[in-house]
């Protein structure tokens, strides 16, 4: 299937999903994020829920990498350029609802030309190859390819699917996809 069946698809997917259900899967992925996630301290970008597109909820998992010592940012899209913008965020920074329904960190520091670790990947589905399916906006896929270095997580409520039919050369796979059941690696890790 191409990625705007897919799409469709998994919106359909996520919104037969109730808001326990999401409570609790994203409760069981978040300590699957901590499993894997063994070294303290790094610059970990995540990103941040719309709940009404039912995503998996990563504040759970935000307050325990702090706790953890890890320094967290997160991005502000830019409507115009379609590109990312970055903000580092702490426990004392508030949050909120874009017109998108993105949680926005209302007091957060300006980051730039930062080099991530981690980066926890949105997205709507993905194959078994790490190739990944978002809003087709490609907010993700500009920064991604930016990002080289840093090991992408994908987090997601289901099983990766066969393959993507209309793959493009610029996507960027995901180097490991967590969903409730398991953790899935797609490359060796990186140096």
């Amino acid at each position: 299937m191409n990625k705007t069946e897919l799409r469709e698809i998994f919106k359909a997917k996520r919104a037969g999903l109730s808001n326990t259900d999401v409570e609790e899967l994203s409760m069981v992925i978040s300590q699957r994020v901590l499993n894997v996630l063994t070294v303290a301290k790094q610059n970990i970008h995540v990103f941040l829920p719309i709940k009404k597109f039912k995503e998996p909820d990563t504040f759970l998992l935000i307050r325990q990498l702090m706790i953890n010592g890890d320094v967290l940012y997160t991005s502000l899209p830019d409507k115009n350029s379609l590109q990312m913008k970055h903000v580092r965020f702490d426990i004392e920074t508030k949050f909120k609802d874009d017109a998108w329904g993105i949680p926005i960190p209302v007091n957060a520091i300006p980051v730039e030309n930062i080099q991530f670790d981690i980066i926890l990947v949105p997205l709507l589905c993905c194959d078994k190859k790490g190739h990944r399916v978002g809003y087709g906006k490609g907010f993700y896929d500009r920064f991604l390819v930016q990002q080289q270095k840093a090991k992408k997580i994908g987090i997601s409520f289901f099983e990766p699917i066969d393959s993507i039919s209309d793959i493009d050369v610029n996507d960027i796979e995901l180097d490991m996809l967590i969903i409730p059941e398991k953790t899935i690696v797609f490359k060796n890790e990186k140096k």
